[in-house]
C-alpha cells in the first residue's frame, strides 16, 4: 500500500507509527537519499522497525526523514553523531494496515421514497415465463382471480439473484397490476 495511503487510512502519522516501530505493520522503500542534499545513498530496502524511533515529516515536502546514529563514543557526554535522510516510495503492508485500520463501511443507498429505483422487469418477468414452460401454470384463488404470490416470489427470487438489490414486494405486486400477464395463470 502505498504511504499516502495509509497514512489516509490511520488517520495521522502518529496513529501509524506506534505499529510501524513495534513491527506490526512491515515498510519498504525504493531509495534512501541524504537529508537536506538529496544525493542518492542506496537503492530499494526494507525500513526496520526501529528506524521509526527517531522520525519525522517535513512539513515543506511531506517528506519522511529519518535519524540514524552513525556512532557515538562509549562513556562520552557528547551527543551521538547522527545522519537524517529521506525515503522515497515508501509503500507498507496492506493487509495489515487495513486489519489494524479497517475502512469504516460505506452505507448503502437510501431508497427515499417516491418513484422505485429502475430494475430489470422484463429480466424478472422472463423468469416467471421459463418457470411457466418448465412446471406449468401458476395457481389462481379459489374464486378463479390469479394468485400473485407464487408470481411475486419468483420475480423477487430473480431480482436477488441478478439484479440487486430487490424491489420492496408491493412494488412487484404494483408492477404486476399494471402490467397483467395472464398467460402464466391459464
Amino acid at each position: 500500500m502505498p504511504w499516502d495511503e495509509a497514512l489516509t487510512r490511520a488517520g495521522s502519522f502518529d496513529a501509524l507509527r506506534p505499529h510501524l516501530r513495534a513491527g506490526s505493520i512491515l515498510a519498504r522503500h525504493n531509495g534512501e537519499y541524504s537529508w537536506p542534499g538529496g544525493g542518492a545513498v542506496r537503492g530499494p530496502d526494507d525500513i526496520k522497525p526501529s528506524l521509526w524511533a527517531e522520525v519525522r515529516i517535513d512539513p515543506a515536502t511531506k517528506r519522511v526523514i529519518f535519524t540514524t546514529i552513525v556512532f557515538f563514543v562509549i562513556g562520552s557526554d557528547s551527543p551521538p553523531v547522527t545522519r537524517d535522510w529521506f525515503a522515497f516510495g515508501i509503500e507498507v503492508e496492506r493487509a495489515a494496515v487495513e486489519r489494524l485500520f479497517p475502512a469504516a463501511p460505506e452505507p448503502g443507498p437510501r431508497h427515499a421514497g417516491g418513484r422505485d429505483p429502475d430494475n430489470d422487469w422484463e429480466g424478472a418477468a422472463r423468469h416467471v415465463d421459463k418457470s411457466v414452460a418448465a412446471h406449468g401454470p401458476l395457481p389462481r384463488r379459489k374464486d378463479g382471480e390469479p394468485n400473485r404470490a407464487r408470481a411475486v416470489a419468483l420475480m423477487a427470487e430473480w431480482f436477488r439473484k441478478n439484479d440487486p438489490p430487490p424491489p420492496a414486494q408491493r412494488s412487484i405486486y404494483r408492477w404486476l397490476k399494471d402490467n397483467p400477464h395472464p398467460e402464466w395463470w391459464l
